[in-house]
């Protein structure tokens, strides 16, 4: 993703023209091509949003006959094309008060950047992550993989009641290898108790005998022994209070199932969660994670204040991505996957330094030792007498050691 500052110029809107902060080019997987009756077109990302004689719809939703907005007035959809390919698509942030622009004469819709500073993904990742369409769908769980041989993967499980409020909701992720990669998702408000279980022991097995780490919160608590109890999971993780250093994963004496969310339970996971998804090393393509990502935000304005998600949102889907990050910081789970992805991440934060020291031009190392910059910020390097070039002297300076010349580089 790129984003390209506007400070001079104006887009035609509705109010007339208007200013608007920029132009982001962002990278997809697929696109949506709308063909109106005067011959206009528009390829833009699915979710995007149109404006038509229903209301605001998504590009993806529109079809052949129905009516858009234009700066013609309203046409007809007289074709569309749905493509999966890579694709640079560009989009038009901030503009005007009401947030919409004509494209290509068709009314679009922003919705101002995504996140803000109060977001625990900063707005800048949140811009350049891209979400894809499911290969499947069953039962509510959305599927971007099938499972793989020889692969290793891991449920983490939010529980509600399913009483149409809040969500039970897992996610599977596949952790053979980093980054690690979201291949399916479950999220429901009308699942209970008592059924849950059932499902999330169908789930697992279907995934190579998955890891299971649930929320042992409330119902959590119910949901998480009948899994390990009454249907015998054996895959399902537990934890090991701590005292002061708070819940860990691991197994032995003393040790529980599931998790306890508390509070330094979630605050170590955001911490994780952040960083997995700014370093690249948890991938995310689905959208409604990404949507409640963009709306989990701080608390309040105190730094170290939890997050959760904004008033009428959601964030059961986040919450399994965040126990997840929490899980991976443990040493339990280093031995039980034999992955790192805190020393994968330190291993290239050492490369970037390296590659932001390293000057333009770089030399090894034998030859840095023979070298040496002037006030006036010129790098010279010792050569013999006999290669050295001086075209506008007879004679070459004498380094006064006797060993060689200072040969400008």
């Amino acid at each position: 993703m790129s984003f390209a500052k506007n400070g001079k110029y104006l887009i035609e809107t509705p109010n007339g023209f208007e200013h608007f902060d920029g132009v982001q080019k962002v990278e997809r997987h697929e696109s949506v091509v709308l063909h109106s009756s005067d011959g206009q077109k528009l390829e833009c990302s699915p979710s995007h949003k149109i404006k038509t004689t229903k209301g605001w719809v998504e590009a993806e939703w529109i079809t052949e006959g129905d009516e858009v907005e234009t700066t013609d007035g309203v046409l007809d959809i007289v074709r569309t094309e749905h493509k999966i390919n890579e694709v640079d698509l560009f989009d038009i942030i901030n503009s005007g008060d009401d947030h919409c622009y004509y494209s290509n004469g068709f009314l679009s819709h922003n919705c101002q950047f995504i996140g803000s500073a109060s977001t625990l993904i900063s707005p800048t990742k949140l811009q350049s992550i891209s979400y894809r369409k499911p290969i499947r769908k069953k039962d509510d769980v959305d599927f971007y993989e099938e499972p793989r041989e020889h692969h290793r993967y891991i449920v983490t499980v939010d529980c509600a009641r399913g009483m149409r409020l809040d969500y039970s909701a897992f996610v599977v992720i596949d952790v053979t290898q980093i980054p690690y990669r979201v291949v399916a998702k479950f999220r429901s408000n009308i699942i209970t108790p008592m059924i849950y279980p059932q499902f999330i022991f169908n789930v697992a097995n279907y995934f190579n005998t998955a890891y299971v780490l649930v929320e042992a919160n409330d119902v959590g608590a119910q949901v998480v022994e009948a899994l390990a109890m009454e249907l015998g999971y054996e895959h399902v993780l537990k934890t090991i209070a701590k005292g002061r250093a708070g819940y860990q994963l691991g197994d032995g004496h003393g040790a529980k199932l599931g998790v306890t969310t508390s509070a330094s339970v979630k605050k170590k996971g955001c911490s994780n969660f952040k960083s997995l998804i700014e370093t690249d090393k948890l991938i995310v393509e689905d959208y409604e994670i990404f949507v409640e990502m963009t709306t989990f935000t701080r608390k309040n304005d105190n730094i170290q204040a939890s997050f959760e998600a904004e008033p009428g949102t959601n964030d059961d889907l986040v919450m399994c991505m965040v126990l997840f990050s929490w899980c991976v910081g443990s040493e339990y789970w280093k031995e039980l996957t034999d992955t790192d992805v805190s020393t994968a991440m330190y291993n290239d934060k050492l490369v970037e330094e390296e590659a932001d020291q390293m000057p333009m031009g770089f030399i090894g190392n034998d030859r840095m030792n023979e070298m040496m910059m002037d006030a006036s910020g010129s790098v010279w390097e010792i050569v013999s007498d006999e290669d050295s070039y001086y075209p506008d002297t007879n004679s070459s300076p004498s380094n006064g050691n006797g060993g060689g010349s200072w040969g400008h580089w």
